[in-house]
């Protein structure tokens, strides 16, 4: 009835600081990644190079943190998701533990 399944692969390792800066460095200017940021800064002629670089900087952090927060929230649902994965395990182990008992 319940079949044990096998344990997933452990997650990879996220990339380093140097890995994210080479992909960036390395994408075409036509990567959809940052067809948003070029939209802007051709609708943005009358700022410096330095206010939109700084725009920039700013909308990239504020999605570091949101990237951050859910994360955060994504490992608390996944220890919770294993606690009740350990629970109704025990839970099928007592059912059937009681219903061997019953037939006998």
């Amino acid at each position: 009835m319940f079949k044990k399944k096998n344990e997933l692969p452990p997650w990879p390792k996220p990339p380093t600081n140097d890995q994210m800066l080479e992909d960036i460095t390395s994408a075409p200017p036509d990567d959809p990644v940052f067809s948003e940021f070029s939209s802007q800064k051709k609708n943005s002629s009358d700022k410096s190079n330095v206010d939109i670089t700084y725009d920039l900087v700013r909308k990239f952090l504020n999605a570091s943190k949101k990237l951050e927060k859910s994360l955060t929230s994504l490992q608390e649902q996944n220890d919770l998701l294993q606690v009740n994965d350990t629970e109704l395990r025990k839970m099928a182990d007592d059912i059937r533990q009681r219903a061997e008992d019953a037939l006998k």
